[in-house]
């Protein structure tokens, strides 16, 4: 029969590597709902950032748009001031003025236009970048569940090895001597 200070150091050790094993699996499981969660993130994240790319391109279009009806207006008003000085006799200098000053106003507003749009355009681009960005390193950080399931086993492995080596002396001649557990003389 063995005696209780081995039957003790056997339990521990047991016991410590059952703990580290039992921290391991909750580890895991826990590793696993973190990784679903952070899986479901991202793709929702690709989402949105695939959403706002689609933004720009739709910010691009309502540019073009603006610019074609600024253009438009601008076309429709420059020949309704040529029609209205020629039914008033304007000579060909005042007309010429007339529609240098209207040409002026059409780019000033077709750069504010081109501004604007740009600006959005970037704005949408860059959110899109951010959540990209966002996304990977959700992904990236998966791999600390399975870190932590490691650690658990090895420190319940440690637990048992250090249990061990106390039981049996540091450099010791194991049999069970007492003189690991309480030092020199026992």
């Amino acid at each position: 029969m063995a005696d209780p200070i081995s039957l003790l150091a056997l339990v521990g050790g047991a016991l410590s590597i059952g703990g580290g094993v039992a921290g391991a699996i909750g580890a895991k499981q826990t590793a696993a709902a973190r990784n679903a969660s952070i899986v479901a993130d991202a793709a929702a994240t690709r989402t949105n950032a695939a959403i706002a790319r689609q933004n720009a391109q739709l910010e691009g279009i309502r540019m073009d748009e603006q610019l074609r009806q600024s253009r438009r207006k601008f076309q429709l008003f420059a020949g309704a001031q040529q029609a209205q000085a020629g039914a008033l006799g304007m000579r060909d200098g005042s007309i010429q003025d007339l529609l240098a000053d209207t040409n002026t106003q059409n780019e000033i507003e077709r750069t504010g236009i081109i501004r604007e749009g740009t600006m959005r355009q970037a704005g949408d681009l860059m959110t899109a970048d951010a959540l990209d960005t966002r996304a990977r390193g959700s992904l990236l950080s998966r791999t600390s569940g399975n870190a932590e399931a490691t650690g658990s086993l090895l420190g319940g492995i440690g637990g048992a090895v250090s249990i061990a080596s106390r039981f049996y002396g540091l450099g010791g001649s194991g049999g069970g001597s007492d003189e690991g557990l309480y030092g020199p003389g026992f």
